[in-house]
């Protein structure tokens, strides 16, 4: 089966779109599809110890179905729900970017009883580089590294 990119060109359904789109050219997107999809899952919702966990995974799951489609990019969403009240989180990440391509957001939101934190990082993928190959790439990379 053959998907045509933007250029004409077809591509195998195994290989990711050639034409490189930087992150900066989809964060405003990205961020709108982010609010939507916990505007969706949380507005009328009102926390409970019992149910943090699947509003959590269903804010996650929304956003990923969302974004699946979304250029040559590998995408990893983190949702944390919080019940609002004395409580407090600390939180910290650390990617390896390439600045020109890559990037991320956080978003956080917040009802009557829940704040939602999303952060959403995005990591541009070689052109044609299938999932198969970047597993390999990243062992063969980790494996050079054991080395030295």
């Amino acid at each position: 089966m053959c998907n045509k990119g933007d250029s004409g060109k077809c591509y195998s359904n195994n290989y990711m779109k050639a034409e490189q789109v930087p992150f900066s050219a989809i964060k405003d997107k990205m961020s709108k599809i982010v609010v939507a999809s916990i505007k969706a899952e949380l507005s009328d919702k009102v926390y409970s110890p019992e149910d943090g966990e699947s509003f959590a995974r269903k804010v996650s799951s929304r956003i990923a179905k969302l974004v699946r489609w979304r250029g040559n990019f590998k995408y990893s969403v983190v949702t944390s729900i919080l019940e609002k009240g004395e409580s407090r989180l600390h939180m910290s990440s650390s990617f390896y970017w390439n600045l020109s391509t890559d990037g991320s957001l956080v978003e956080v939101w917040e009802n009557e009883t829940i704040y939602c934190i999303v952060p959403v990082s995005y990591t541009h993928l070689r052109a044609h580089e299938t999932v198969l190959d970047l597993v390999c790439r990243l062992l063969l990379e980790k494996k050079k590294k054991k080395k030295k």
